[in-house]
């Protein structure tokens, strides 16, 4: 992958693609509007205007992660920079934090429990030193599975009545391979189905977990058929314009992620992973621009990893 893969968000809320800027000479600048080097934009400024002509673009991405030197709103940096310095060439909103990010999610989450759509949960306890098994970048956070959330909740814990045809009932068996498989399901009528949806109700993009017997394996919701779930996987949903459905997945898959699931799954023989256990799970939460960026670098390594085997 190069710098030519990546897309970014325009002053406007466009996507620009990098690859525009082929054949270009790019300059990419972090800065910061209340630090000591901020009077470097002159200079920016005049070389910008010395060599524009000649192919020279440059960007600049202000940062607020450094000492927070670069406080106020998007619109507020590029207003002071237009109006002190006069610059010209585009800036680039900051792509925020992990804790920022995080705390969206909460503000988004505290809104629809006030708008009476998703259920208050039970504070998720805080993430001690110990249970931090790496270091992060300072713009991450480390997370619990559950705090992210806006509904987890597993499938019927009683078995239901079976019929010959009907709405498709999955359970572990029908995904544990990491994809949705409806063609080898049992059934339940519509009636039992609509009961069990008004709990656990499995829609496209949600991700389903599974958590008795082989635990611990995401799968994507692919379509719009409806079906219900037995207790043996577990139902994730989230807020889709906040979160990437695949680098949720992958942090699902990473080692560590399974290593917690491996040591919180209880019992002998048939284990659970149970539900508690599956919201207290720790992962780091990156920005949502750097998410997408480590799946785009993954889905394009991962298949050479494939042909190494």
């Amino acid at each position: 992958m190069s710098i030519y893969d990546f897309k970014i968000k325009a002053q406007d809320g466009s996507e620009v693609a990098l690859s525009d800027y082929k054949g270009k000479v790019l300059l990419i600048v972090n800065t910061a509007t209340g630090c000591g080097f901020t009077p470097q934009y002159d200079e920016l400024q005049d070389l910008y205007e010395l060599h524009q002509k000649d192919g020279l673009e440059i960007l600049d991405f202000p940062c607020n992660q450094f000492g927070e030197q670069a406080p106020g709103s998007d619109e507020e940096i590029h207003s002071f920079c237009t109006g002190r310095y006069g610059i010209t060439f585009p800036q680039l909103p900051d792509e925020g934090t992990g804790e920022e990010l995080y705390r969206k999610i909460q503000s988004e989450k505290q809104a629809l429990i006030k708008a009476g759509k998703i259920k208050k949960e039970k504070p998720l306890p805080e993430i001690s030193d110990d249970e931090k098994p790496f270091d992060i970048p300072e713009s991450w956070r480390w997370v619990r599975l559950g705090s992210l959330l806006e509904k987890l909740v597993d499938g019927t814990h009683r078995t239901p009545k079976y019929t010959l045809s009907g709405i498709p009932f999955v359970s572990v068996t029908n995904m544990s391979s990491g994809k949705l498989d409806l063609s080898n399901t049992k059934f339940i009528s519509e009636e039992e189905h609509q009961e069990l949806w008004k709990r656990c109700n499995p829609e496209r993009n949600d991700i389903l977990l599974s958590k008795v017997g082989t635990t611990g394996v995401p799968a994507i919701v692919d379509t719009d058929i409806q079906f219900s779930l037995f207790v043996s996987v577990a139902l994730l949903k989230f807020n889709k314009q906040l979160l990437d459905i695949d680098f949720l997945v992958y942090a699902i898959l990473t080692p560590d992620f399974q290593r917690q699931c491996q040591e919180h799954t209880r019992g002998i023989g048939n284990k659970n992973w149970v539900i508690v256990d599956i919201a207290n799970t720790v992962f780091p939460l990156p920005p949502l621009i750097e998410q997408k960026r480590i799946v785009a670098k993954l889905e394009e390594l991962l298949p050479l990893c494939e042909k190494l085997k």
